[in-house]
């Protein structure tokens, strides 16, 4: 802590709520406290203070406050296994998505399925109602892949990934696995961009 008629003389403009003298002396004591302090815009405009003195105090306070913020923050090696896990699985739940798509098309035009189907699906699925999930899990399976709007394409995708497992779980058995893959995939993902989603979660929402 400065002296008092040091202490007075510093504005401190923070970013988010300044934590008091009780919760800096527990973290100082206390490793594991997890109070959050956030880098703080400092500026010393005190007319007896000399260009020396408030260099000098401007020092402390921003050495200390970074210090903090490095000890509670996450180091650059797990942000880049988070952001890589993310990109692996958008891309591993694009392409089940645009192959499962393709796959649909094939049957739609009287061509035998590349990749293993369900004939109960099949069955289920006729007409309009094959065209149509079909071109969604293609044009958001391609989203998926291309990065582009990737919240929506999830959105549209999350009823057709519980109908899948649904299906697979009640119906057909037999591709039970990949339904699991993908429900996983897909919560995860919807969880990854959970940010995006905070305004359709209000209780009350108005126009603009």
């Amino acid at each position: 802590m400065l002296p008092g008629n040091l202490h007075k003389c510093c504005l401190l403009k923070d970013t988010a709520p300044r934590t008091d003298d009780n919760d800096i002396a527990a973290w100082n004591g206390n490793p594991s406290f997890q109070s959050v302090a956030w880098p703080r815009k400092i500026e010393c405009s005190h007319p007896v203070l000399t260009t020396r003195s408030k260099r000098t105090i401007l020092s402390l306070l921003t050495t200390r406050s970074h210090t903090r913020w490095h000890i509670l923050s996450p180091s650059r090696k797990d942000v880049m296994i988070m952001r890589t896990t993310i990109l692996l699985c958008r891309l591993l739940l694009g392409l089940i998505f645009l192959g499962a798509g393709f796959n649909g098309y094939l049957v739609i035009f009287g061509q035998p399925p590349v990749f293993p189907t369900s004939p109960p699906a099949m069955e289920f699925l006729q007409g309009y109602l094959l065209v149509m999930v079909k071109t969604v899990e293609i044009v958001c399976g391609l989203g998926l892949l291309l990065n582009f709007l990737v919240p929506l394409s999830l959105v549209i995708l999350a009823p057709v990934a519980v109908n899948i497992l649904t299906f697979h779980l009640f119906a057909d058995p037999s591709l039970l696995p990949l339904g699991i893959i993908v429900f996983v995939l897909q919560c995860f993902l919807l969880w990854a961009y959970r940010d995006h989603y905070k305004s359709l979660l209000q209780p009350k929402a108005f126009p603009k």
